[in-house]
Order: C-alpha cells, then structure tokens, then sequence
C-alpha cells in the first residue's frame, strides 16, 4: 500500500472532491444496479472509485496522469478484480475496444476537467450506443449552457448539439470548496441519457452539425445570412416554418433538423457546401 498520494497536477486541471456528503449524494444519485457496467473517466485519487466500486461487478478505469495511475494500481488493483484499470488520455481511448460483460448496462462517471469537458462530450456522441447514460461534474457555466433553452444568451451550438442527442438533466450544484483545490468556479453534476429513438432525426447528421456551427458562428445575423452558404432561400426558411429574420439562439433543435431535411430534400448540393 502506498501511505503518500501524489501532488495535483495543473497541468491536467486536477480538482479532486473530498466532501464527504456530496461524495455519497452522487452515489446515491447514479443509483447503480449490481449488473451495471461503470467507466469512470479520471479516477485519481479514488474518491469516487471507493465507492463505485464495491457495487458494480465491473469498473474500467481511465487515468491519464501515470503517478495517480500507479497509485490506483497499487492501492486498489490487487484488491478488486472487477477493476479494469488503463492509463491512457480518454480523449484518445477507444471505448468499443473494451470487452464489457454482455446484458448489462455501461454507465459513464466522471469528474472531468475543465479544459476537457466540452471536447470530450462531443466525443462520446460517436460512442452514445455503447451508453447507457454519461453521469460527470462540470464547470457549472457548462451545464448551463447544456440545459439552456432557446431564447437565452447562453443558447448556442453546445445546448442544440447534446439536447438533440441527448436528454439532459441537471442533478446537483456543487461548491468550490467540495474540491482540492478548490476551483475558482462552481462545478455541477448532472446526467447525460443518449435518446433511442432521436424525438427529431436529421436526415444527414453531419450536414446538420455543419448548419449549427455556421449558425452560431454569426450568432448575431439573421438566419439567411448566417447560413447564406448553404443557399437556403426565403422561400425554403418559409417552406420549414423558419422564420427568414430569426437569429441562432431563438432556433429549436426541432427547428435545425427541419432546416436540415429542408436542404437534403430540396438542394442535395448544399450537402457539400461547407468544406
């Protein structure tokens, strides 16, 4: 066993939680089955991992920073043959390469770093079938943005990306003081369930991942403007409801897909317009 636990990095945004109380109010919120498959993303410290760990019968753990890795390994691999341990960075890990148990359910948990976070949950919408839900900790600012509805300043390309994949539910605001070191912002966790069917299905995913960018990219212009490049017309916006003067942030995701399968129905071009 090994008595000294490494130093925090900052180069990896280490913030680790150590209050007790919200520890177990994320357990209690996860509410794992005893079949449940979990993956845990930045085990570090094991805070999390002590407690996930004696309900499941199979944890993948993945660790970036070698010395927590080793740690992990030391402290906790030859004591719990259900933990399944890599190091490796989790915006590079392959997760249909692991061989998880068949029939049970693969939860994601994580207490994820800042300067990760947004890449990281686009990234798992290529894996969102492998999922079951993705429960993690975020910058507070995130989440916001996450649950934010049309209409609202801080509506943009994140909110219509996940919520269209995605149903969204934020599930405890948590302090800065809950962590070592404290961050300087408040953090929440929250859940994250892939939707099985899509309630609104683009008929073309990249092309209508391609029209959110351009739209928020321009935030500020009018809709014709904004996507002027994939040569939707007055007449088109009309055709689908869309007001031609809308801006990006007052746009339902509802309201991206039917300007996407507008495009893919009409002007099968406009598909490439964007390289």
């Amino acid at each position: 066993m090994i008595s000294t636990k490494p130093f925090y990095s900052k180069r990896f945004g280490q913030h680790f939680l150590h209050n007790q109380s919200t520890i177990k109010r994320i357990i209690q919120l996860i509410d794992l089955q005893t079949n449940d498959v979990v993956v845990e993303i930045g085990p570090g410290g094991a805070a999390l991992t002590k407690h996930l760990l004696p309900q499941v019968n199979w944890l993948t753990a993945i660790e970036i920073d070698k010395n927590w890795y080793h740690f992990l390994q030391e402290n906790l691999g030859n004591h719990y043959p259900q933990l399944h341990l890599y190091h490796a960075d989790v915006l590079e890990f392959d997760f249909a390469s692991v061989q998880y148990p068949e029939l049970s359910r693969i939860r994601l948990v994580g207490n994820l770093a800042y300067n990760i976070a947004t890449p990281l949950l686009f990234r798992l919408i290529n894996y969102r079938n492998i999922f079951y839900d993705w429960n993690v900790m975020l910058q507070k600012e995130v989440v916001d943005r996450l649950v934010a509805s049309p209409g609202s300043r801080i509506y943009g390309r994140l909110s219509v990306m996940m919520q269209y994949y995605c149903k969204i539910k934020r599930l405890l605001t948590v302090p800065a003081g809950a962590f070592t070191p404290p961050p300087k912002v408040n953090s929440a966790f929250i859940t994250l369930q892939p939707l099985h069917p899509l309630p609104h299905q683009a008929m073309n995913e990249v092309l209508f991942a391609q029209i959110v960018q351009a739209a928020f990219h321009q935030r500020r212009k009018m809709i014709t403007n904004s996507l002027s490049r994939f040569n939707m017309t007055v007449d088109l916006f009309e055709s689908c409801d869309i007001n031609p003067k809308a801006r990006a942030e007052t746009l339902s995701v509802a309201d991206y897909v039917r300007i996407t399968n507008t495009l893919v129905k009409t002007l099968p071009e406009a598909q490439n317009s964007m390289q």
